[in-house]
């Protein structure tokens, strides 16, 4: 252990001292230059901020004075419109002529009459248009029917009533309602055309009011967008990385980005910081529903939105945040107060990249930067050198002192500082003198101590380490110096060395045995000890220190915490295991309880709704179409009639040249053989659509959640029904013969008898390769009704054969089954207390047997 001494004696003033000079060197130099620069860069990068905020915010101040005018001029062009004479009266005729016509907005369109007096009156309105650069104008009436629009680009809108058609929720429609309700001028927001790809409409509609002061109908004039992207593409005062656009309350852009090739309206969402405090202000304030924006309450929570209290606007702050390209820009925005009073909410953003903004900023902090690494280096230099001159004499003094405390007491200090070093060095030779007359050899004694096996710790009377044998230092991983002097209580895991009632006890006697402590080493090993402790007391009886003798009981310890560990292991996983058992037998039976019953009620639902659906399609035109069949042939009996009769009269005529002319004709025409196949093709087209009405009955059979209540049905027609719905997948696999018993009405529940019904026959469809056949059988026994379904497929294994209702098993290729089928329809048979059975021989036939129980009342 002294050879770790004399390296420490040698390295800790070397290390220690050095680094304190370096330190304080660093710390006296460099802090004020970093201080200084610090202050400097802010005061550059502040100005350059202000700067740029400027102008920014008179670039979007420019941007939103040019809209203000540019909207001013278009509510100033539509007031003219809807106030003008020409345009009064040709929406009072279009009107009248509508009324009087009778027809539907949808035929009125396309007529004539409305053609007349779209060229005879609209001619102002064309000249208007193509003068002043608007897309279209449109009129419509006061019940929202559009009566006329100029260009063809719109005519998707023409026979159309923009209230209830198919036009009734958009932003068009909304402004139009509320310009009714007002009388004023309104914007509806951007929208894409629903007829015309990606192509933005956005209009400006007003009221019109005739001679007495009526609301008639409104004028609406389309604006083209491209006229807004022009203004908004003007990047003067925004360096070359800014940009200005507008966004709506959904947080879309309302303009085209100068960093996308492809169009950004409608099409990218600006979810920053900037827009975020437009949006939330708005909101606050009550202008905008945050409902309507597509944030939820909780979000609405989250972004400090108050939808009960509204607050003062907040004017937009220059602001450092990611743009939707995800780069760092300086941005500014505003609200355009005009187009609120018109009725939508945009916000329009001016930003510059942060690189851009503050480009000489970053210069001179780079320059900083660069000046405090020189005088770093510099400062690093000049304390080394200062920091050697005083460290090199300490560093020899502590050199010879490993040999003075070896017992070598005629070691010669050579140093020669006149200073505080020289000082010590004079001290230390006036020592080595008084020990060399003291020191008695103490070797004896020390083997003794080195020599016992087991630990041995003399302590002071506070407790604290004075000395120790080298199997303590063995045993903890600790070199003597390091825990001399050091509390032997931190070596334990409990606070104290000894309970109050144990230092009693030690106090009273003098001594204290067999106890157990555990010790914890360098590397946190935990160390049992059976501890013995004695008091070293002098002639006078005053406790001159604490002797403690220690035995590691390592070995035991863990032989017996082996035993208590078995025990007590063995006695838990014995619990474990029958709890384990009890929950995956409670939790298969909530899985199957579960999935049976979501998985039925969705696949129930979804089949009923369209069930519902397309027997209420088919049945209002199949109707009418059989109807017209039937008359089509008594039409076709009169005029076979009058044929024969015309015949008749011709036979009698005297001319041969007119008779032979008609039988030319009659033969060229093929008359007899269109009078002889005219009764086949209603035959026919009646047949085929009493197929379609039985389709669509037995479909009907899916529209009523029967599951709900049992009734009295007929398995046989339960039966009929699901293989009507399934045709379409067995007629091209298989031909099906059905072999029905006598079979009187049985309570049940025939919607879900019908859902097992088409899980079998589509299951055997599915595993008939090409044709096969499929057999259907009903029959009696007893108290119980049995209906069979064998079919030629492909057959079950028999190590699949058990699995067949398992849930979520099966046969298919991935994708195609969800191995649910069978799992539902054994849960409904047993819903029903009956039966379902299945045998198979592989590769060759399958056979499905159905039971249910015989009742026959309610």
């Amino acid at each position: 252990m002294s050879k770790p001494n004399k390296n420490k004696a040698q390295r800790l003033p070397n290390r220690k001292l050095r680094r304190t000079i370096l330190f304080w060197f660093l710390l006296i130099s460099v802090i004020p230059l970093c201080l200084v620069c610090f202050i400097s860069f802010k005061i550059a990068h502040n100005a350059l901020r202000d700067q740029a905020t400027n102008s920014l915010i008179n670039a979007a101040k420019l941007k939103k004075e040019f809209l203000e005018s540019y909207f001013s001029e278009r509510v100033a062009d539509l007031d003219f419109q809807s106030q003008e004479m020409a345009n009064i009266r040709f929406l009072i005729k279009l009107k009248k002529s509508f009324q009087e016509s009778g027809l539907s907005i949808e035929e009125y369109a396309k007529g004539y009459e409305h053609s007349k007096l779209s060229v005879k009156l609209g001619e102002d309105l064309k000249n208007f248009q193509a003068s002043y650069g608007y897309i279209d104008i449109l009129l419509l009436d006061g019940d929202g029917n559009l009566l006329f629009s100029i260009t063809g680009h719109n005519r998707h809108y023409w026979g159309t009533n923009m209230f209830t058609g198919k036009y009734a929720g958009t932003n068009f429609t909304k402004a139009c309602k509320k310009s009714m309700i007002d009388g004023r001028p309104y914007l509806s927001d951007y929208e894409f055309c629903k007829s015309i790809v990606n192509e933005v409409d956005f209009f400006i509609v007003q009221a019109v009011v005739d001679y007495e002061g009526r609301k008639i109908g409104l004028i609406a004039l389309q604006i083209p967008v491209y006229s807004i992207d022009k203004m908004m593409g003007d990047r003067t005062g925004l360096g070359g990385t800014g940009e200005t656009y507008l966004i709506g309350y959904d947080l879309l852009m309302r303009t085209s980005s100068r960093f996308s090739e492809n169009s950004t309206v409608l099409n990218v969402k600006i979810d920053t910081e900037c827009a975020n405090e437009w949006l939330i202000n708005e909101i606050n304030l009550g202008h905008i529903d945050y409902q309507n924006t597509g944030i939820g309450a909780s979000q609405a929570m989250d972004k400090n939105i108050n939808v009960n209290k509204p607050e003062t606007y907040k004017a937009f702050k220059a602001n450092i945040y990611k743009d939707y390209r995800g780069i760092s820009v300086l941005g500014v925005g505003t609200k355009i107060d005009m187009l609120e009073r018109l009725g939508i909410h945009w916000a329009l953003l001016a930003e510059i990249d942060e690189n851009e903004a503050f480009r000489f900023a970053y210069i001179l902090r780079n320059i900083i930067l660069t000046m405090i690494f020189i005088t770093v280096i510099f400062v690093v230099v000049i304390s080394l050198t200062m920091s050697k001159l005083i460290v090199n004499p300490i560093i020899k003094l502590a050199n010879l002192l490993p040999q003075f405390t070896k017992g070598n007491m005629d070691v010669d200090f050579k140093i020669k500082s006149q200073n505080e070093i020289g000082f010590l060095e004079s001290s230390f030779k006036n020592m080595a003198i008084d020990l060399r007359n003291t020191t008695v050899s103490i070797d004896y004694l020390k083997n003794i101590f080195e020599s016992m096996y087991d630990v041995l710790v003399v302590l002071t009377p506070d407790f604290k380490i004075r000395t120790a044998n080298k199997q303590f230092c063995n045993l903890l991983d600790y070199p003597l110096d390091y825990i001399t002097g050091k509390l032997f209580d931190d070596f334990f895991t409990n606070s104290n060395l000894l309970t109050e009632m144990e230092l009693d006890k030690l106090n009273k006697h003098g001594f204290i045995y067999d106890l157990e402590k555990i010790f914890v080493s360098k590397y946190f090993v935990k160390i049992p000890l059976l501890l013995s402790v004695s008091k070293m007391n002098d002639q006078e009886g005053v406790c001159q220190g604490i002797v403690c003798v220690a035995k590691d009981i390592t070995e035991r310890k863990h032989y017996e915490e082996e035993r208590e560990n078995f025990v007590e292991e063995l006695g838990s996983k014995q619990i474990e295991i029958e709890q384990t058992n009890k929950n995956l037998k409670k939790a298969l039976e909530d899985l199957r309880e579960s999935q049976t019953v979501i998985l039925q009620q969705e696949k129930l639902a979804s089949l009923g709704q369209l069930a519902a659906g397309v027997a209420h399609e088919i049945n209002n035109p199949i109707g009418f179409i059989s109807s017209n069949i039937n008359t089509l042939g008594k039409y076709s009996r009169k005029f076979t009639e009058f044929i024969a009769l015309q015949d008749a009269a011709i036979n009698q005529i005297d001319n041969k040249d007119v008779v032979a002319n008609v039988d030319k004709n009659r033969k060229r025409l093929k008359l007899d053989f269109i009078i002889n196949d005219i009764d086949n093709l209603i035959k026919e087209s009646l047949e085929g659509a009493g197929r379609i009405i039985k389709i669509v009955r037995d479909l009907k059979v899916f529209t009523r959640h029967s599951d709900k209540k049992a009734e009295m049905a007929d398995i046989n027609e339960c039966i009929r029904s699901s293989l009507n719905i399934v045709w379409n997948e067995v007629k091209y696999k298989a031909t099906v013969n059905k072999n029905f018993g006598d079979i009187p009405l049985t309570k049940c529940y025939p919607f879900l008898l019908g859902q097992v019904f088409i899980n079998i026959l589509i299951n055997s469809a599915h595993a008939i390769r090409e044709h096969g056949d499929i057999t259907i059988e009903t029959w009696r026994e007893g108290q119980s009704i049995f209906a069979s379904f064998t079919d030629t497929g492909s057959g079950i294994s028999k190590e699949n054969l058990n699995k067949i209702f398992d849930p979520f098993f099966t046969t298919k290729d991935v994708g195609i089954g969800t191995g649910l089928g069978m799992s539902i329809s054994y849960d409904i048979i047993k819903k029903h207390n009956g039966s379902i059975k299945v045998k198979s021989d592989a590769g060759k036939w399958t056979k499905f047997v159905v039971m249910i129980p015989f009742i026959d009342k309610l």
